[in-house]
């Protein structure tokens, strides 16, 4: 974790702390060191748990941690601590709660634990079988609609010595509605799963957030690093956002009340008490990253309180003066009436004033005019003189005459000592990238709990509805605009993916890319036509729509113009093909669609006429293995339009309006040869490029291939074999799988008569050497990506037995 120096200060029960990234300052091997000892005594996170904890803490988390109600979901709850936990229990009083039985977590294996004595301890499975207890989040009209955290109840722990201890907080289940559509998440390599508005990262430990958010020590950076992977440099800030929760004992420990923690990555301003610099690398970031704000689990960090108030730590507090208390805060005691302190005064009009403690620290409608000035939107004329009551007043006495004012601080005051706000309103950022970010352990967030973060991410970056913004408090989630206002805009969508490759990647049984795409290979028919991008009819996606040459008259047949994509299918199953078309009549209504370069079917024809862009499905299902495949489309008819195509695994599954996102791209991938299984359980040898010369072809024998070095299969894959299999007659001695589409290529015993499995295979023409095991002839045949079953050889004892070659297969231009 890039981060030291903490700061934090009590409020109302919850700390919010602010850590200056250690960048910033000079001792930085200091830190460094600091920070290992630290790490060493942070937590971990395995299959799902924490299961490294010292006697101090324990850590408890509902998974999944986010379902329907009316018991449509099950879920279970993990929780575990140090060495002398023996137990827990679960004291639920909602009667809506389902499985809980007596309340005793269990670690045998049984019920919902998924490891006996990993001292991971499980209660369930468990459903929610109540209604949604309110109808939006926390009953607040202006928080997102049909979701809610649910109590089920406090947390007993118990120890060895027969001693028992109490969570602080009751354990909570996120509700979302059943109503409420879901997403469809989209995985970006091993580590990302997004929505729209919404990041999950999978990590080794799972344990970052929470632990840099109790400043165990959390590489929270492993995290952000995670992100830029396959995101561009588009944040200036993330929310971090904790699905479980660790608490420390004894109970009252001051970490137990951390509800926010914001790290401050860089400052490009001038004029608020703090210094430029820049860590953004620290976190993966290019330089455009600022800071990182911590939420904690449930409704003690997801608030609009607490993810304001984070934000607000950017800027504030850290002007010198009466203004200030330690930790970054305003003094309670002022009338600066920010989320990060003070409240706002009331003036009478006879010199005394009215403490509003409806507005500030805990709440507040808009961000106070010295933060906002602090920011840089407002000029200094727009502030008003604060004022700091005498520490002699209690807090909570409303009425302040002019003999209890300790104080009077003015903008003046502060440009005094930190010179003025640079840059200024003109010039000042009021446009801002978040991510919202929650991470996992040994799992991705179901589409269930997906929905119900991406919704939040959504709702927090929305425009403003209402020219009076609703009240920012802890029992509320309202738009970010709506509270910092002054044209400000606070994106939460996320933008397209980094193309990594030419590779559409398949998630959660669903490829979905534009026709369009640059990474699809387009050849042209034997007439010299070829598909073309346009953009005259309405209602496309993207930069336009794929259509053939109106003017090309007559039927498309197997060498007619093509575009084809690549696929990677990590579900395998059967799929069908959608897409996004438009005709202008029965001569233009159809194409042809093939996989692998075999023709799905008959045409893919949507009937007379679609006037506009409307889905279409082909009603073959179609068989996808494990691995790269390609998807091409071939001009029938003339005229016919393509605006994006689909596959789902769902049947019953039908994309609407424009459909989901675009997939993400990935490399493709080096052919792959694996699950080599042989009849006779002899180790056959796969060896990515072992084609070379004098290379040996046989695991049980010397001989060496006797091909040039400027051969063409030099560098292609080589499955060794056993030439004493040679007298196999079995129909499937040989069986392998491979990742794409590839050209197996037999070598077999000139001397001998090819084997019938033998003649689906086209002889190539040419034969190489084998050395003692004497000329071999080439044989050649493409299969799409999954299982090749091979048959035996010759069954004769005289000759010798084949090997096989593999190469990646080209693009393919016929059925």
């Amino acid at each position: 974790m890039a981060a030291a120096m903490a700061a934090t200060a009590a409020c109302n029960g919850a700390t919010g702390g602010v850590l200056d990234d250690p960048h910033t300052h000079g001792a930085i091997d200091n830190i460094n060191a600091t920070q290992q000892g630290r790490r060493s005594g942070g937590l971990e996170l395995h299959t799902g748990a924490l299961t490294s904890l010292g006697d101090g803490a324990f850590f408890v988390a509902p998974i999944p941690g986010v379902v329907r109600p009316l018991g449509q979901d099950t879920f279970r709850i993990e929780a575990s601590g140090g060495p002398s936990v023996i137990g827990f229990e679960l004291r639920s009083q909602d009667f809506a709660l389902s499985g809980v039985g007596d309340g005793r977590f269990v670690d045998d294996g049984t019920g919902a634990d998924r490891v006996a004595g990993d001292r991971v301890f499980t209660l369930g499975p468990l459903a929610y079988g109540g209604a949604m207890n309110q109808a939006s989040l926390y009953g607040n009209p202006h928080s997102p609609m049909g979701m809610n955290f649910a109590e089920v109840g406090p947390l007993t722990v118990r120890y060895a010595d027969g001693s028992t201890s109490e969570s602080l907080l009751d354990v909570q289940v996120g509700l979302l509605g059943s109503d409420v559509e879901l997403v469809r998440p989209v995985q970006l390599g091993t580590q990302l799963q997004t929505s729209p508005h919404f990041i999950n990262v999978k990590t080794a430990a799972g344990s970052e957030i929470q632990s840099s958010l109790r400043q165990f020590g959390g590489q929270v950076e492993l995290v952000t690093e995670a992100i830029y992977e396959h995101f561009p440099d588009v944040f200036d800030y993330f929310q971090l956002v904790s699905t479980y929760r660790v608490e420390l004992l004894p109970q009252l420990s001051g970490s137990n009340f951390t509800a926010g923690l914001f790290i401050r990555v860089g400052v490009d301003f001038d004029g608020t008490g703090l210094w430029r610099f820049n860590s953004a690398a620290a976190y993966g970031s290019a330089g455009r990253l600022k800071g990182l704000s911590h939420l904690d689990a449930w409704s003690r960090g997801v608030t609009a309180q607490n993810s304001l108030h984070e934000i607000l730590h950017q800027w504030a507090a850290y002007v010198s003066g009466p203004l200030i208390e330690s930790g970054g805060h305003y003094v309670p005691r002022s009338s600066v009436g920010s989320l990060v302190g003070g409240f706002r005064w009331l003036d009478n009009g006879d010199g005394t004033f009215t403490r509003d403690s409806t507005v500030g620290r805990n709440g507040a409608y808009e961000a106070s005019p010295l933060d906002k000035y602090l920011a840089g939107w407002i000029g200094p004329e727009s502030v008003p003189p604060m004022r700091v009551s005498s520490s002699a007043l209690p807090v909570s006495e409303a009425l302040i005459r002019q003999e209890d004012i300790a104080a009077t601080v003015t903008i003046d005051d502060i440009i005094a000592a930190h010179g003025p706000r640079i840059p200024g309103p003109a010039q000042a950022q009021r446009h801002f990238g978040v991510g919202f970010v929650a991470e996992t352990a040994d799992r991705f967030m179901t589409d269930v709990e997906m929905t119900f973060y991406d919704r939040l991410a959504m709702h927090w970056g929305m425009a403003p509805t209402s020219s009076s913004p609703p009240l920012a408090e802890q029992r509320a989630w309202v738009p970010a605009a709506g509270f910092f206002g002054e044209g400000t805009t606070w994106t939460t969508q996320l933008p397209p993916p980094i193309a990594r490759g030419d590779v559409f990647q398949e998630t959660n049984g669903l490829v979905v890319f534009e026709a369009e795409s640059e990474a699809a290979t387009a050849t042209k028919g034997t007439n010299g036509a070829a598909w073309k991008l346009d953009t005259t009819l309405a209602g496309f996606s993207g930069p336009g729509y794929m259509t053939t040459d109106p003017a090309v008259t007559g039927l498309g047949t197997a060498s007619a113009e093509s575009l084809t994509y690549k696929v990677a299918i990590s579900s395998p199953g059967d799929y069908f093909l959608w897409a996004r078309r438009q005709s202008q009549g029965g001569g233009s209504n159809s194409m042809w669609v093939e996989i692998d370069g075999v023709r799905a079917g008959n045409e893919f024809d949507n009937g007379y006429r679609s006037p506009t862009f409307t889905w279409h499905k082909h009603p073959v299902a179609v068989p996808l293995t494990a691995g790269e495949h390609y998807v091409t489309i071939r001009r029938r008819e003339s005229g016919y339009a393509v605006d994006r195509l689909l596959l789902s695994n769902a049947p019953s599954y039908a994309p609407t309006g424009t459909g989901p996102a675009s997939s993400p791209t990935v490399e493709s991938k080096p052919l792959e040869v694996s699950m080599v299984r042989v009849v006779t359980g002899k180790s056959y040898q796969a060896i990515a490029g072992g084609v070379a010369p004098n290379q040996a072809m046989y695991i049980d024998r010397a001989f060496g291939l006797g091909i040039s070095a400027d051969d063409p299969l030099v560098g292609a894959t080589l499955l060794r074999t056993a030439n004493s299999d040679k007298l196999s007659t079995s129909n499937a001695h040989l069986s392998f799988v491979v990742n794409k589409r590839a050209s197996v290529i037999i070598a077999m015993d000139a001397r001998l008569s090819p084997p019938i499995w033998l003649d689906t295979f086209e002889a190539m023409g040419r034969a190489i050497s084998g050395g003692s095991a004497g000329t071999l002839n080439l044989y050649r045949r493409t299969y799409p990506a999954g299982q090749v079953v091979l048959g035996g050889n010759a069954g004769v004892s005289a000759g010798s037995m084949y090997f096989v070659m593999l190469e990646e297969a080209p693009v393919p231009d016929s059925p």
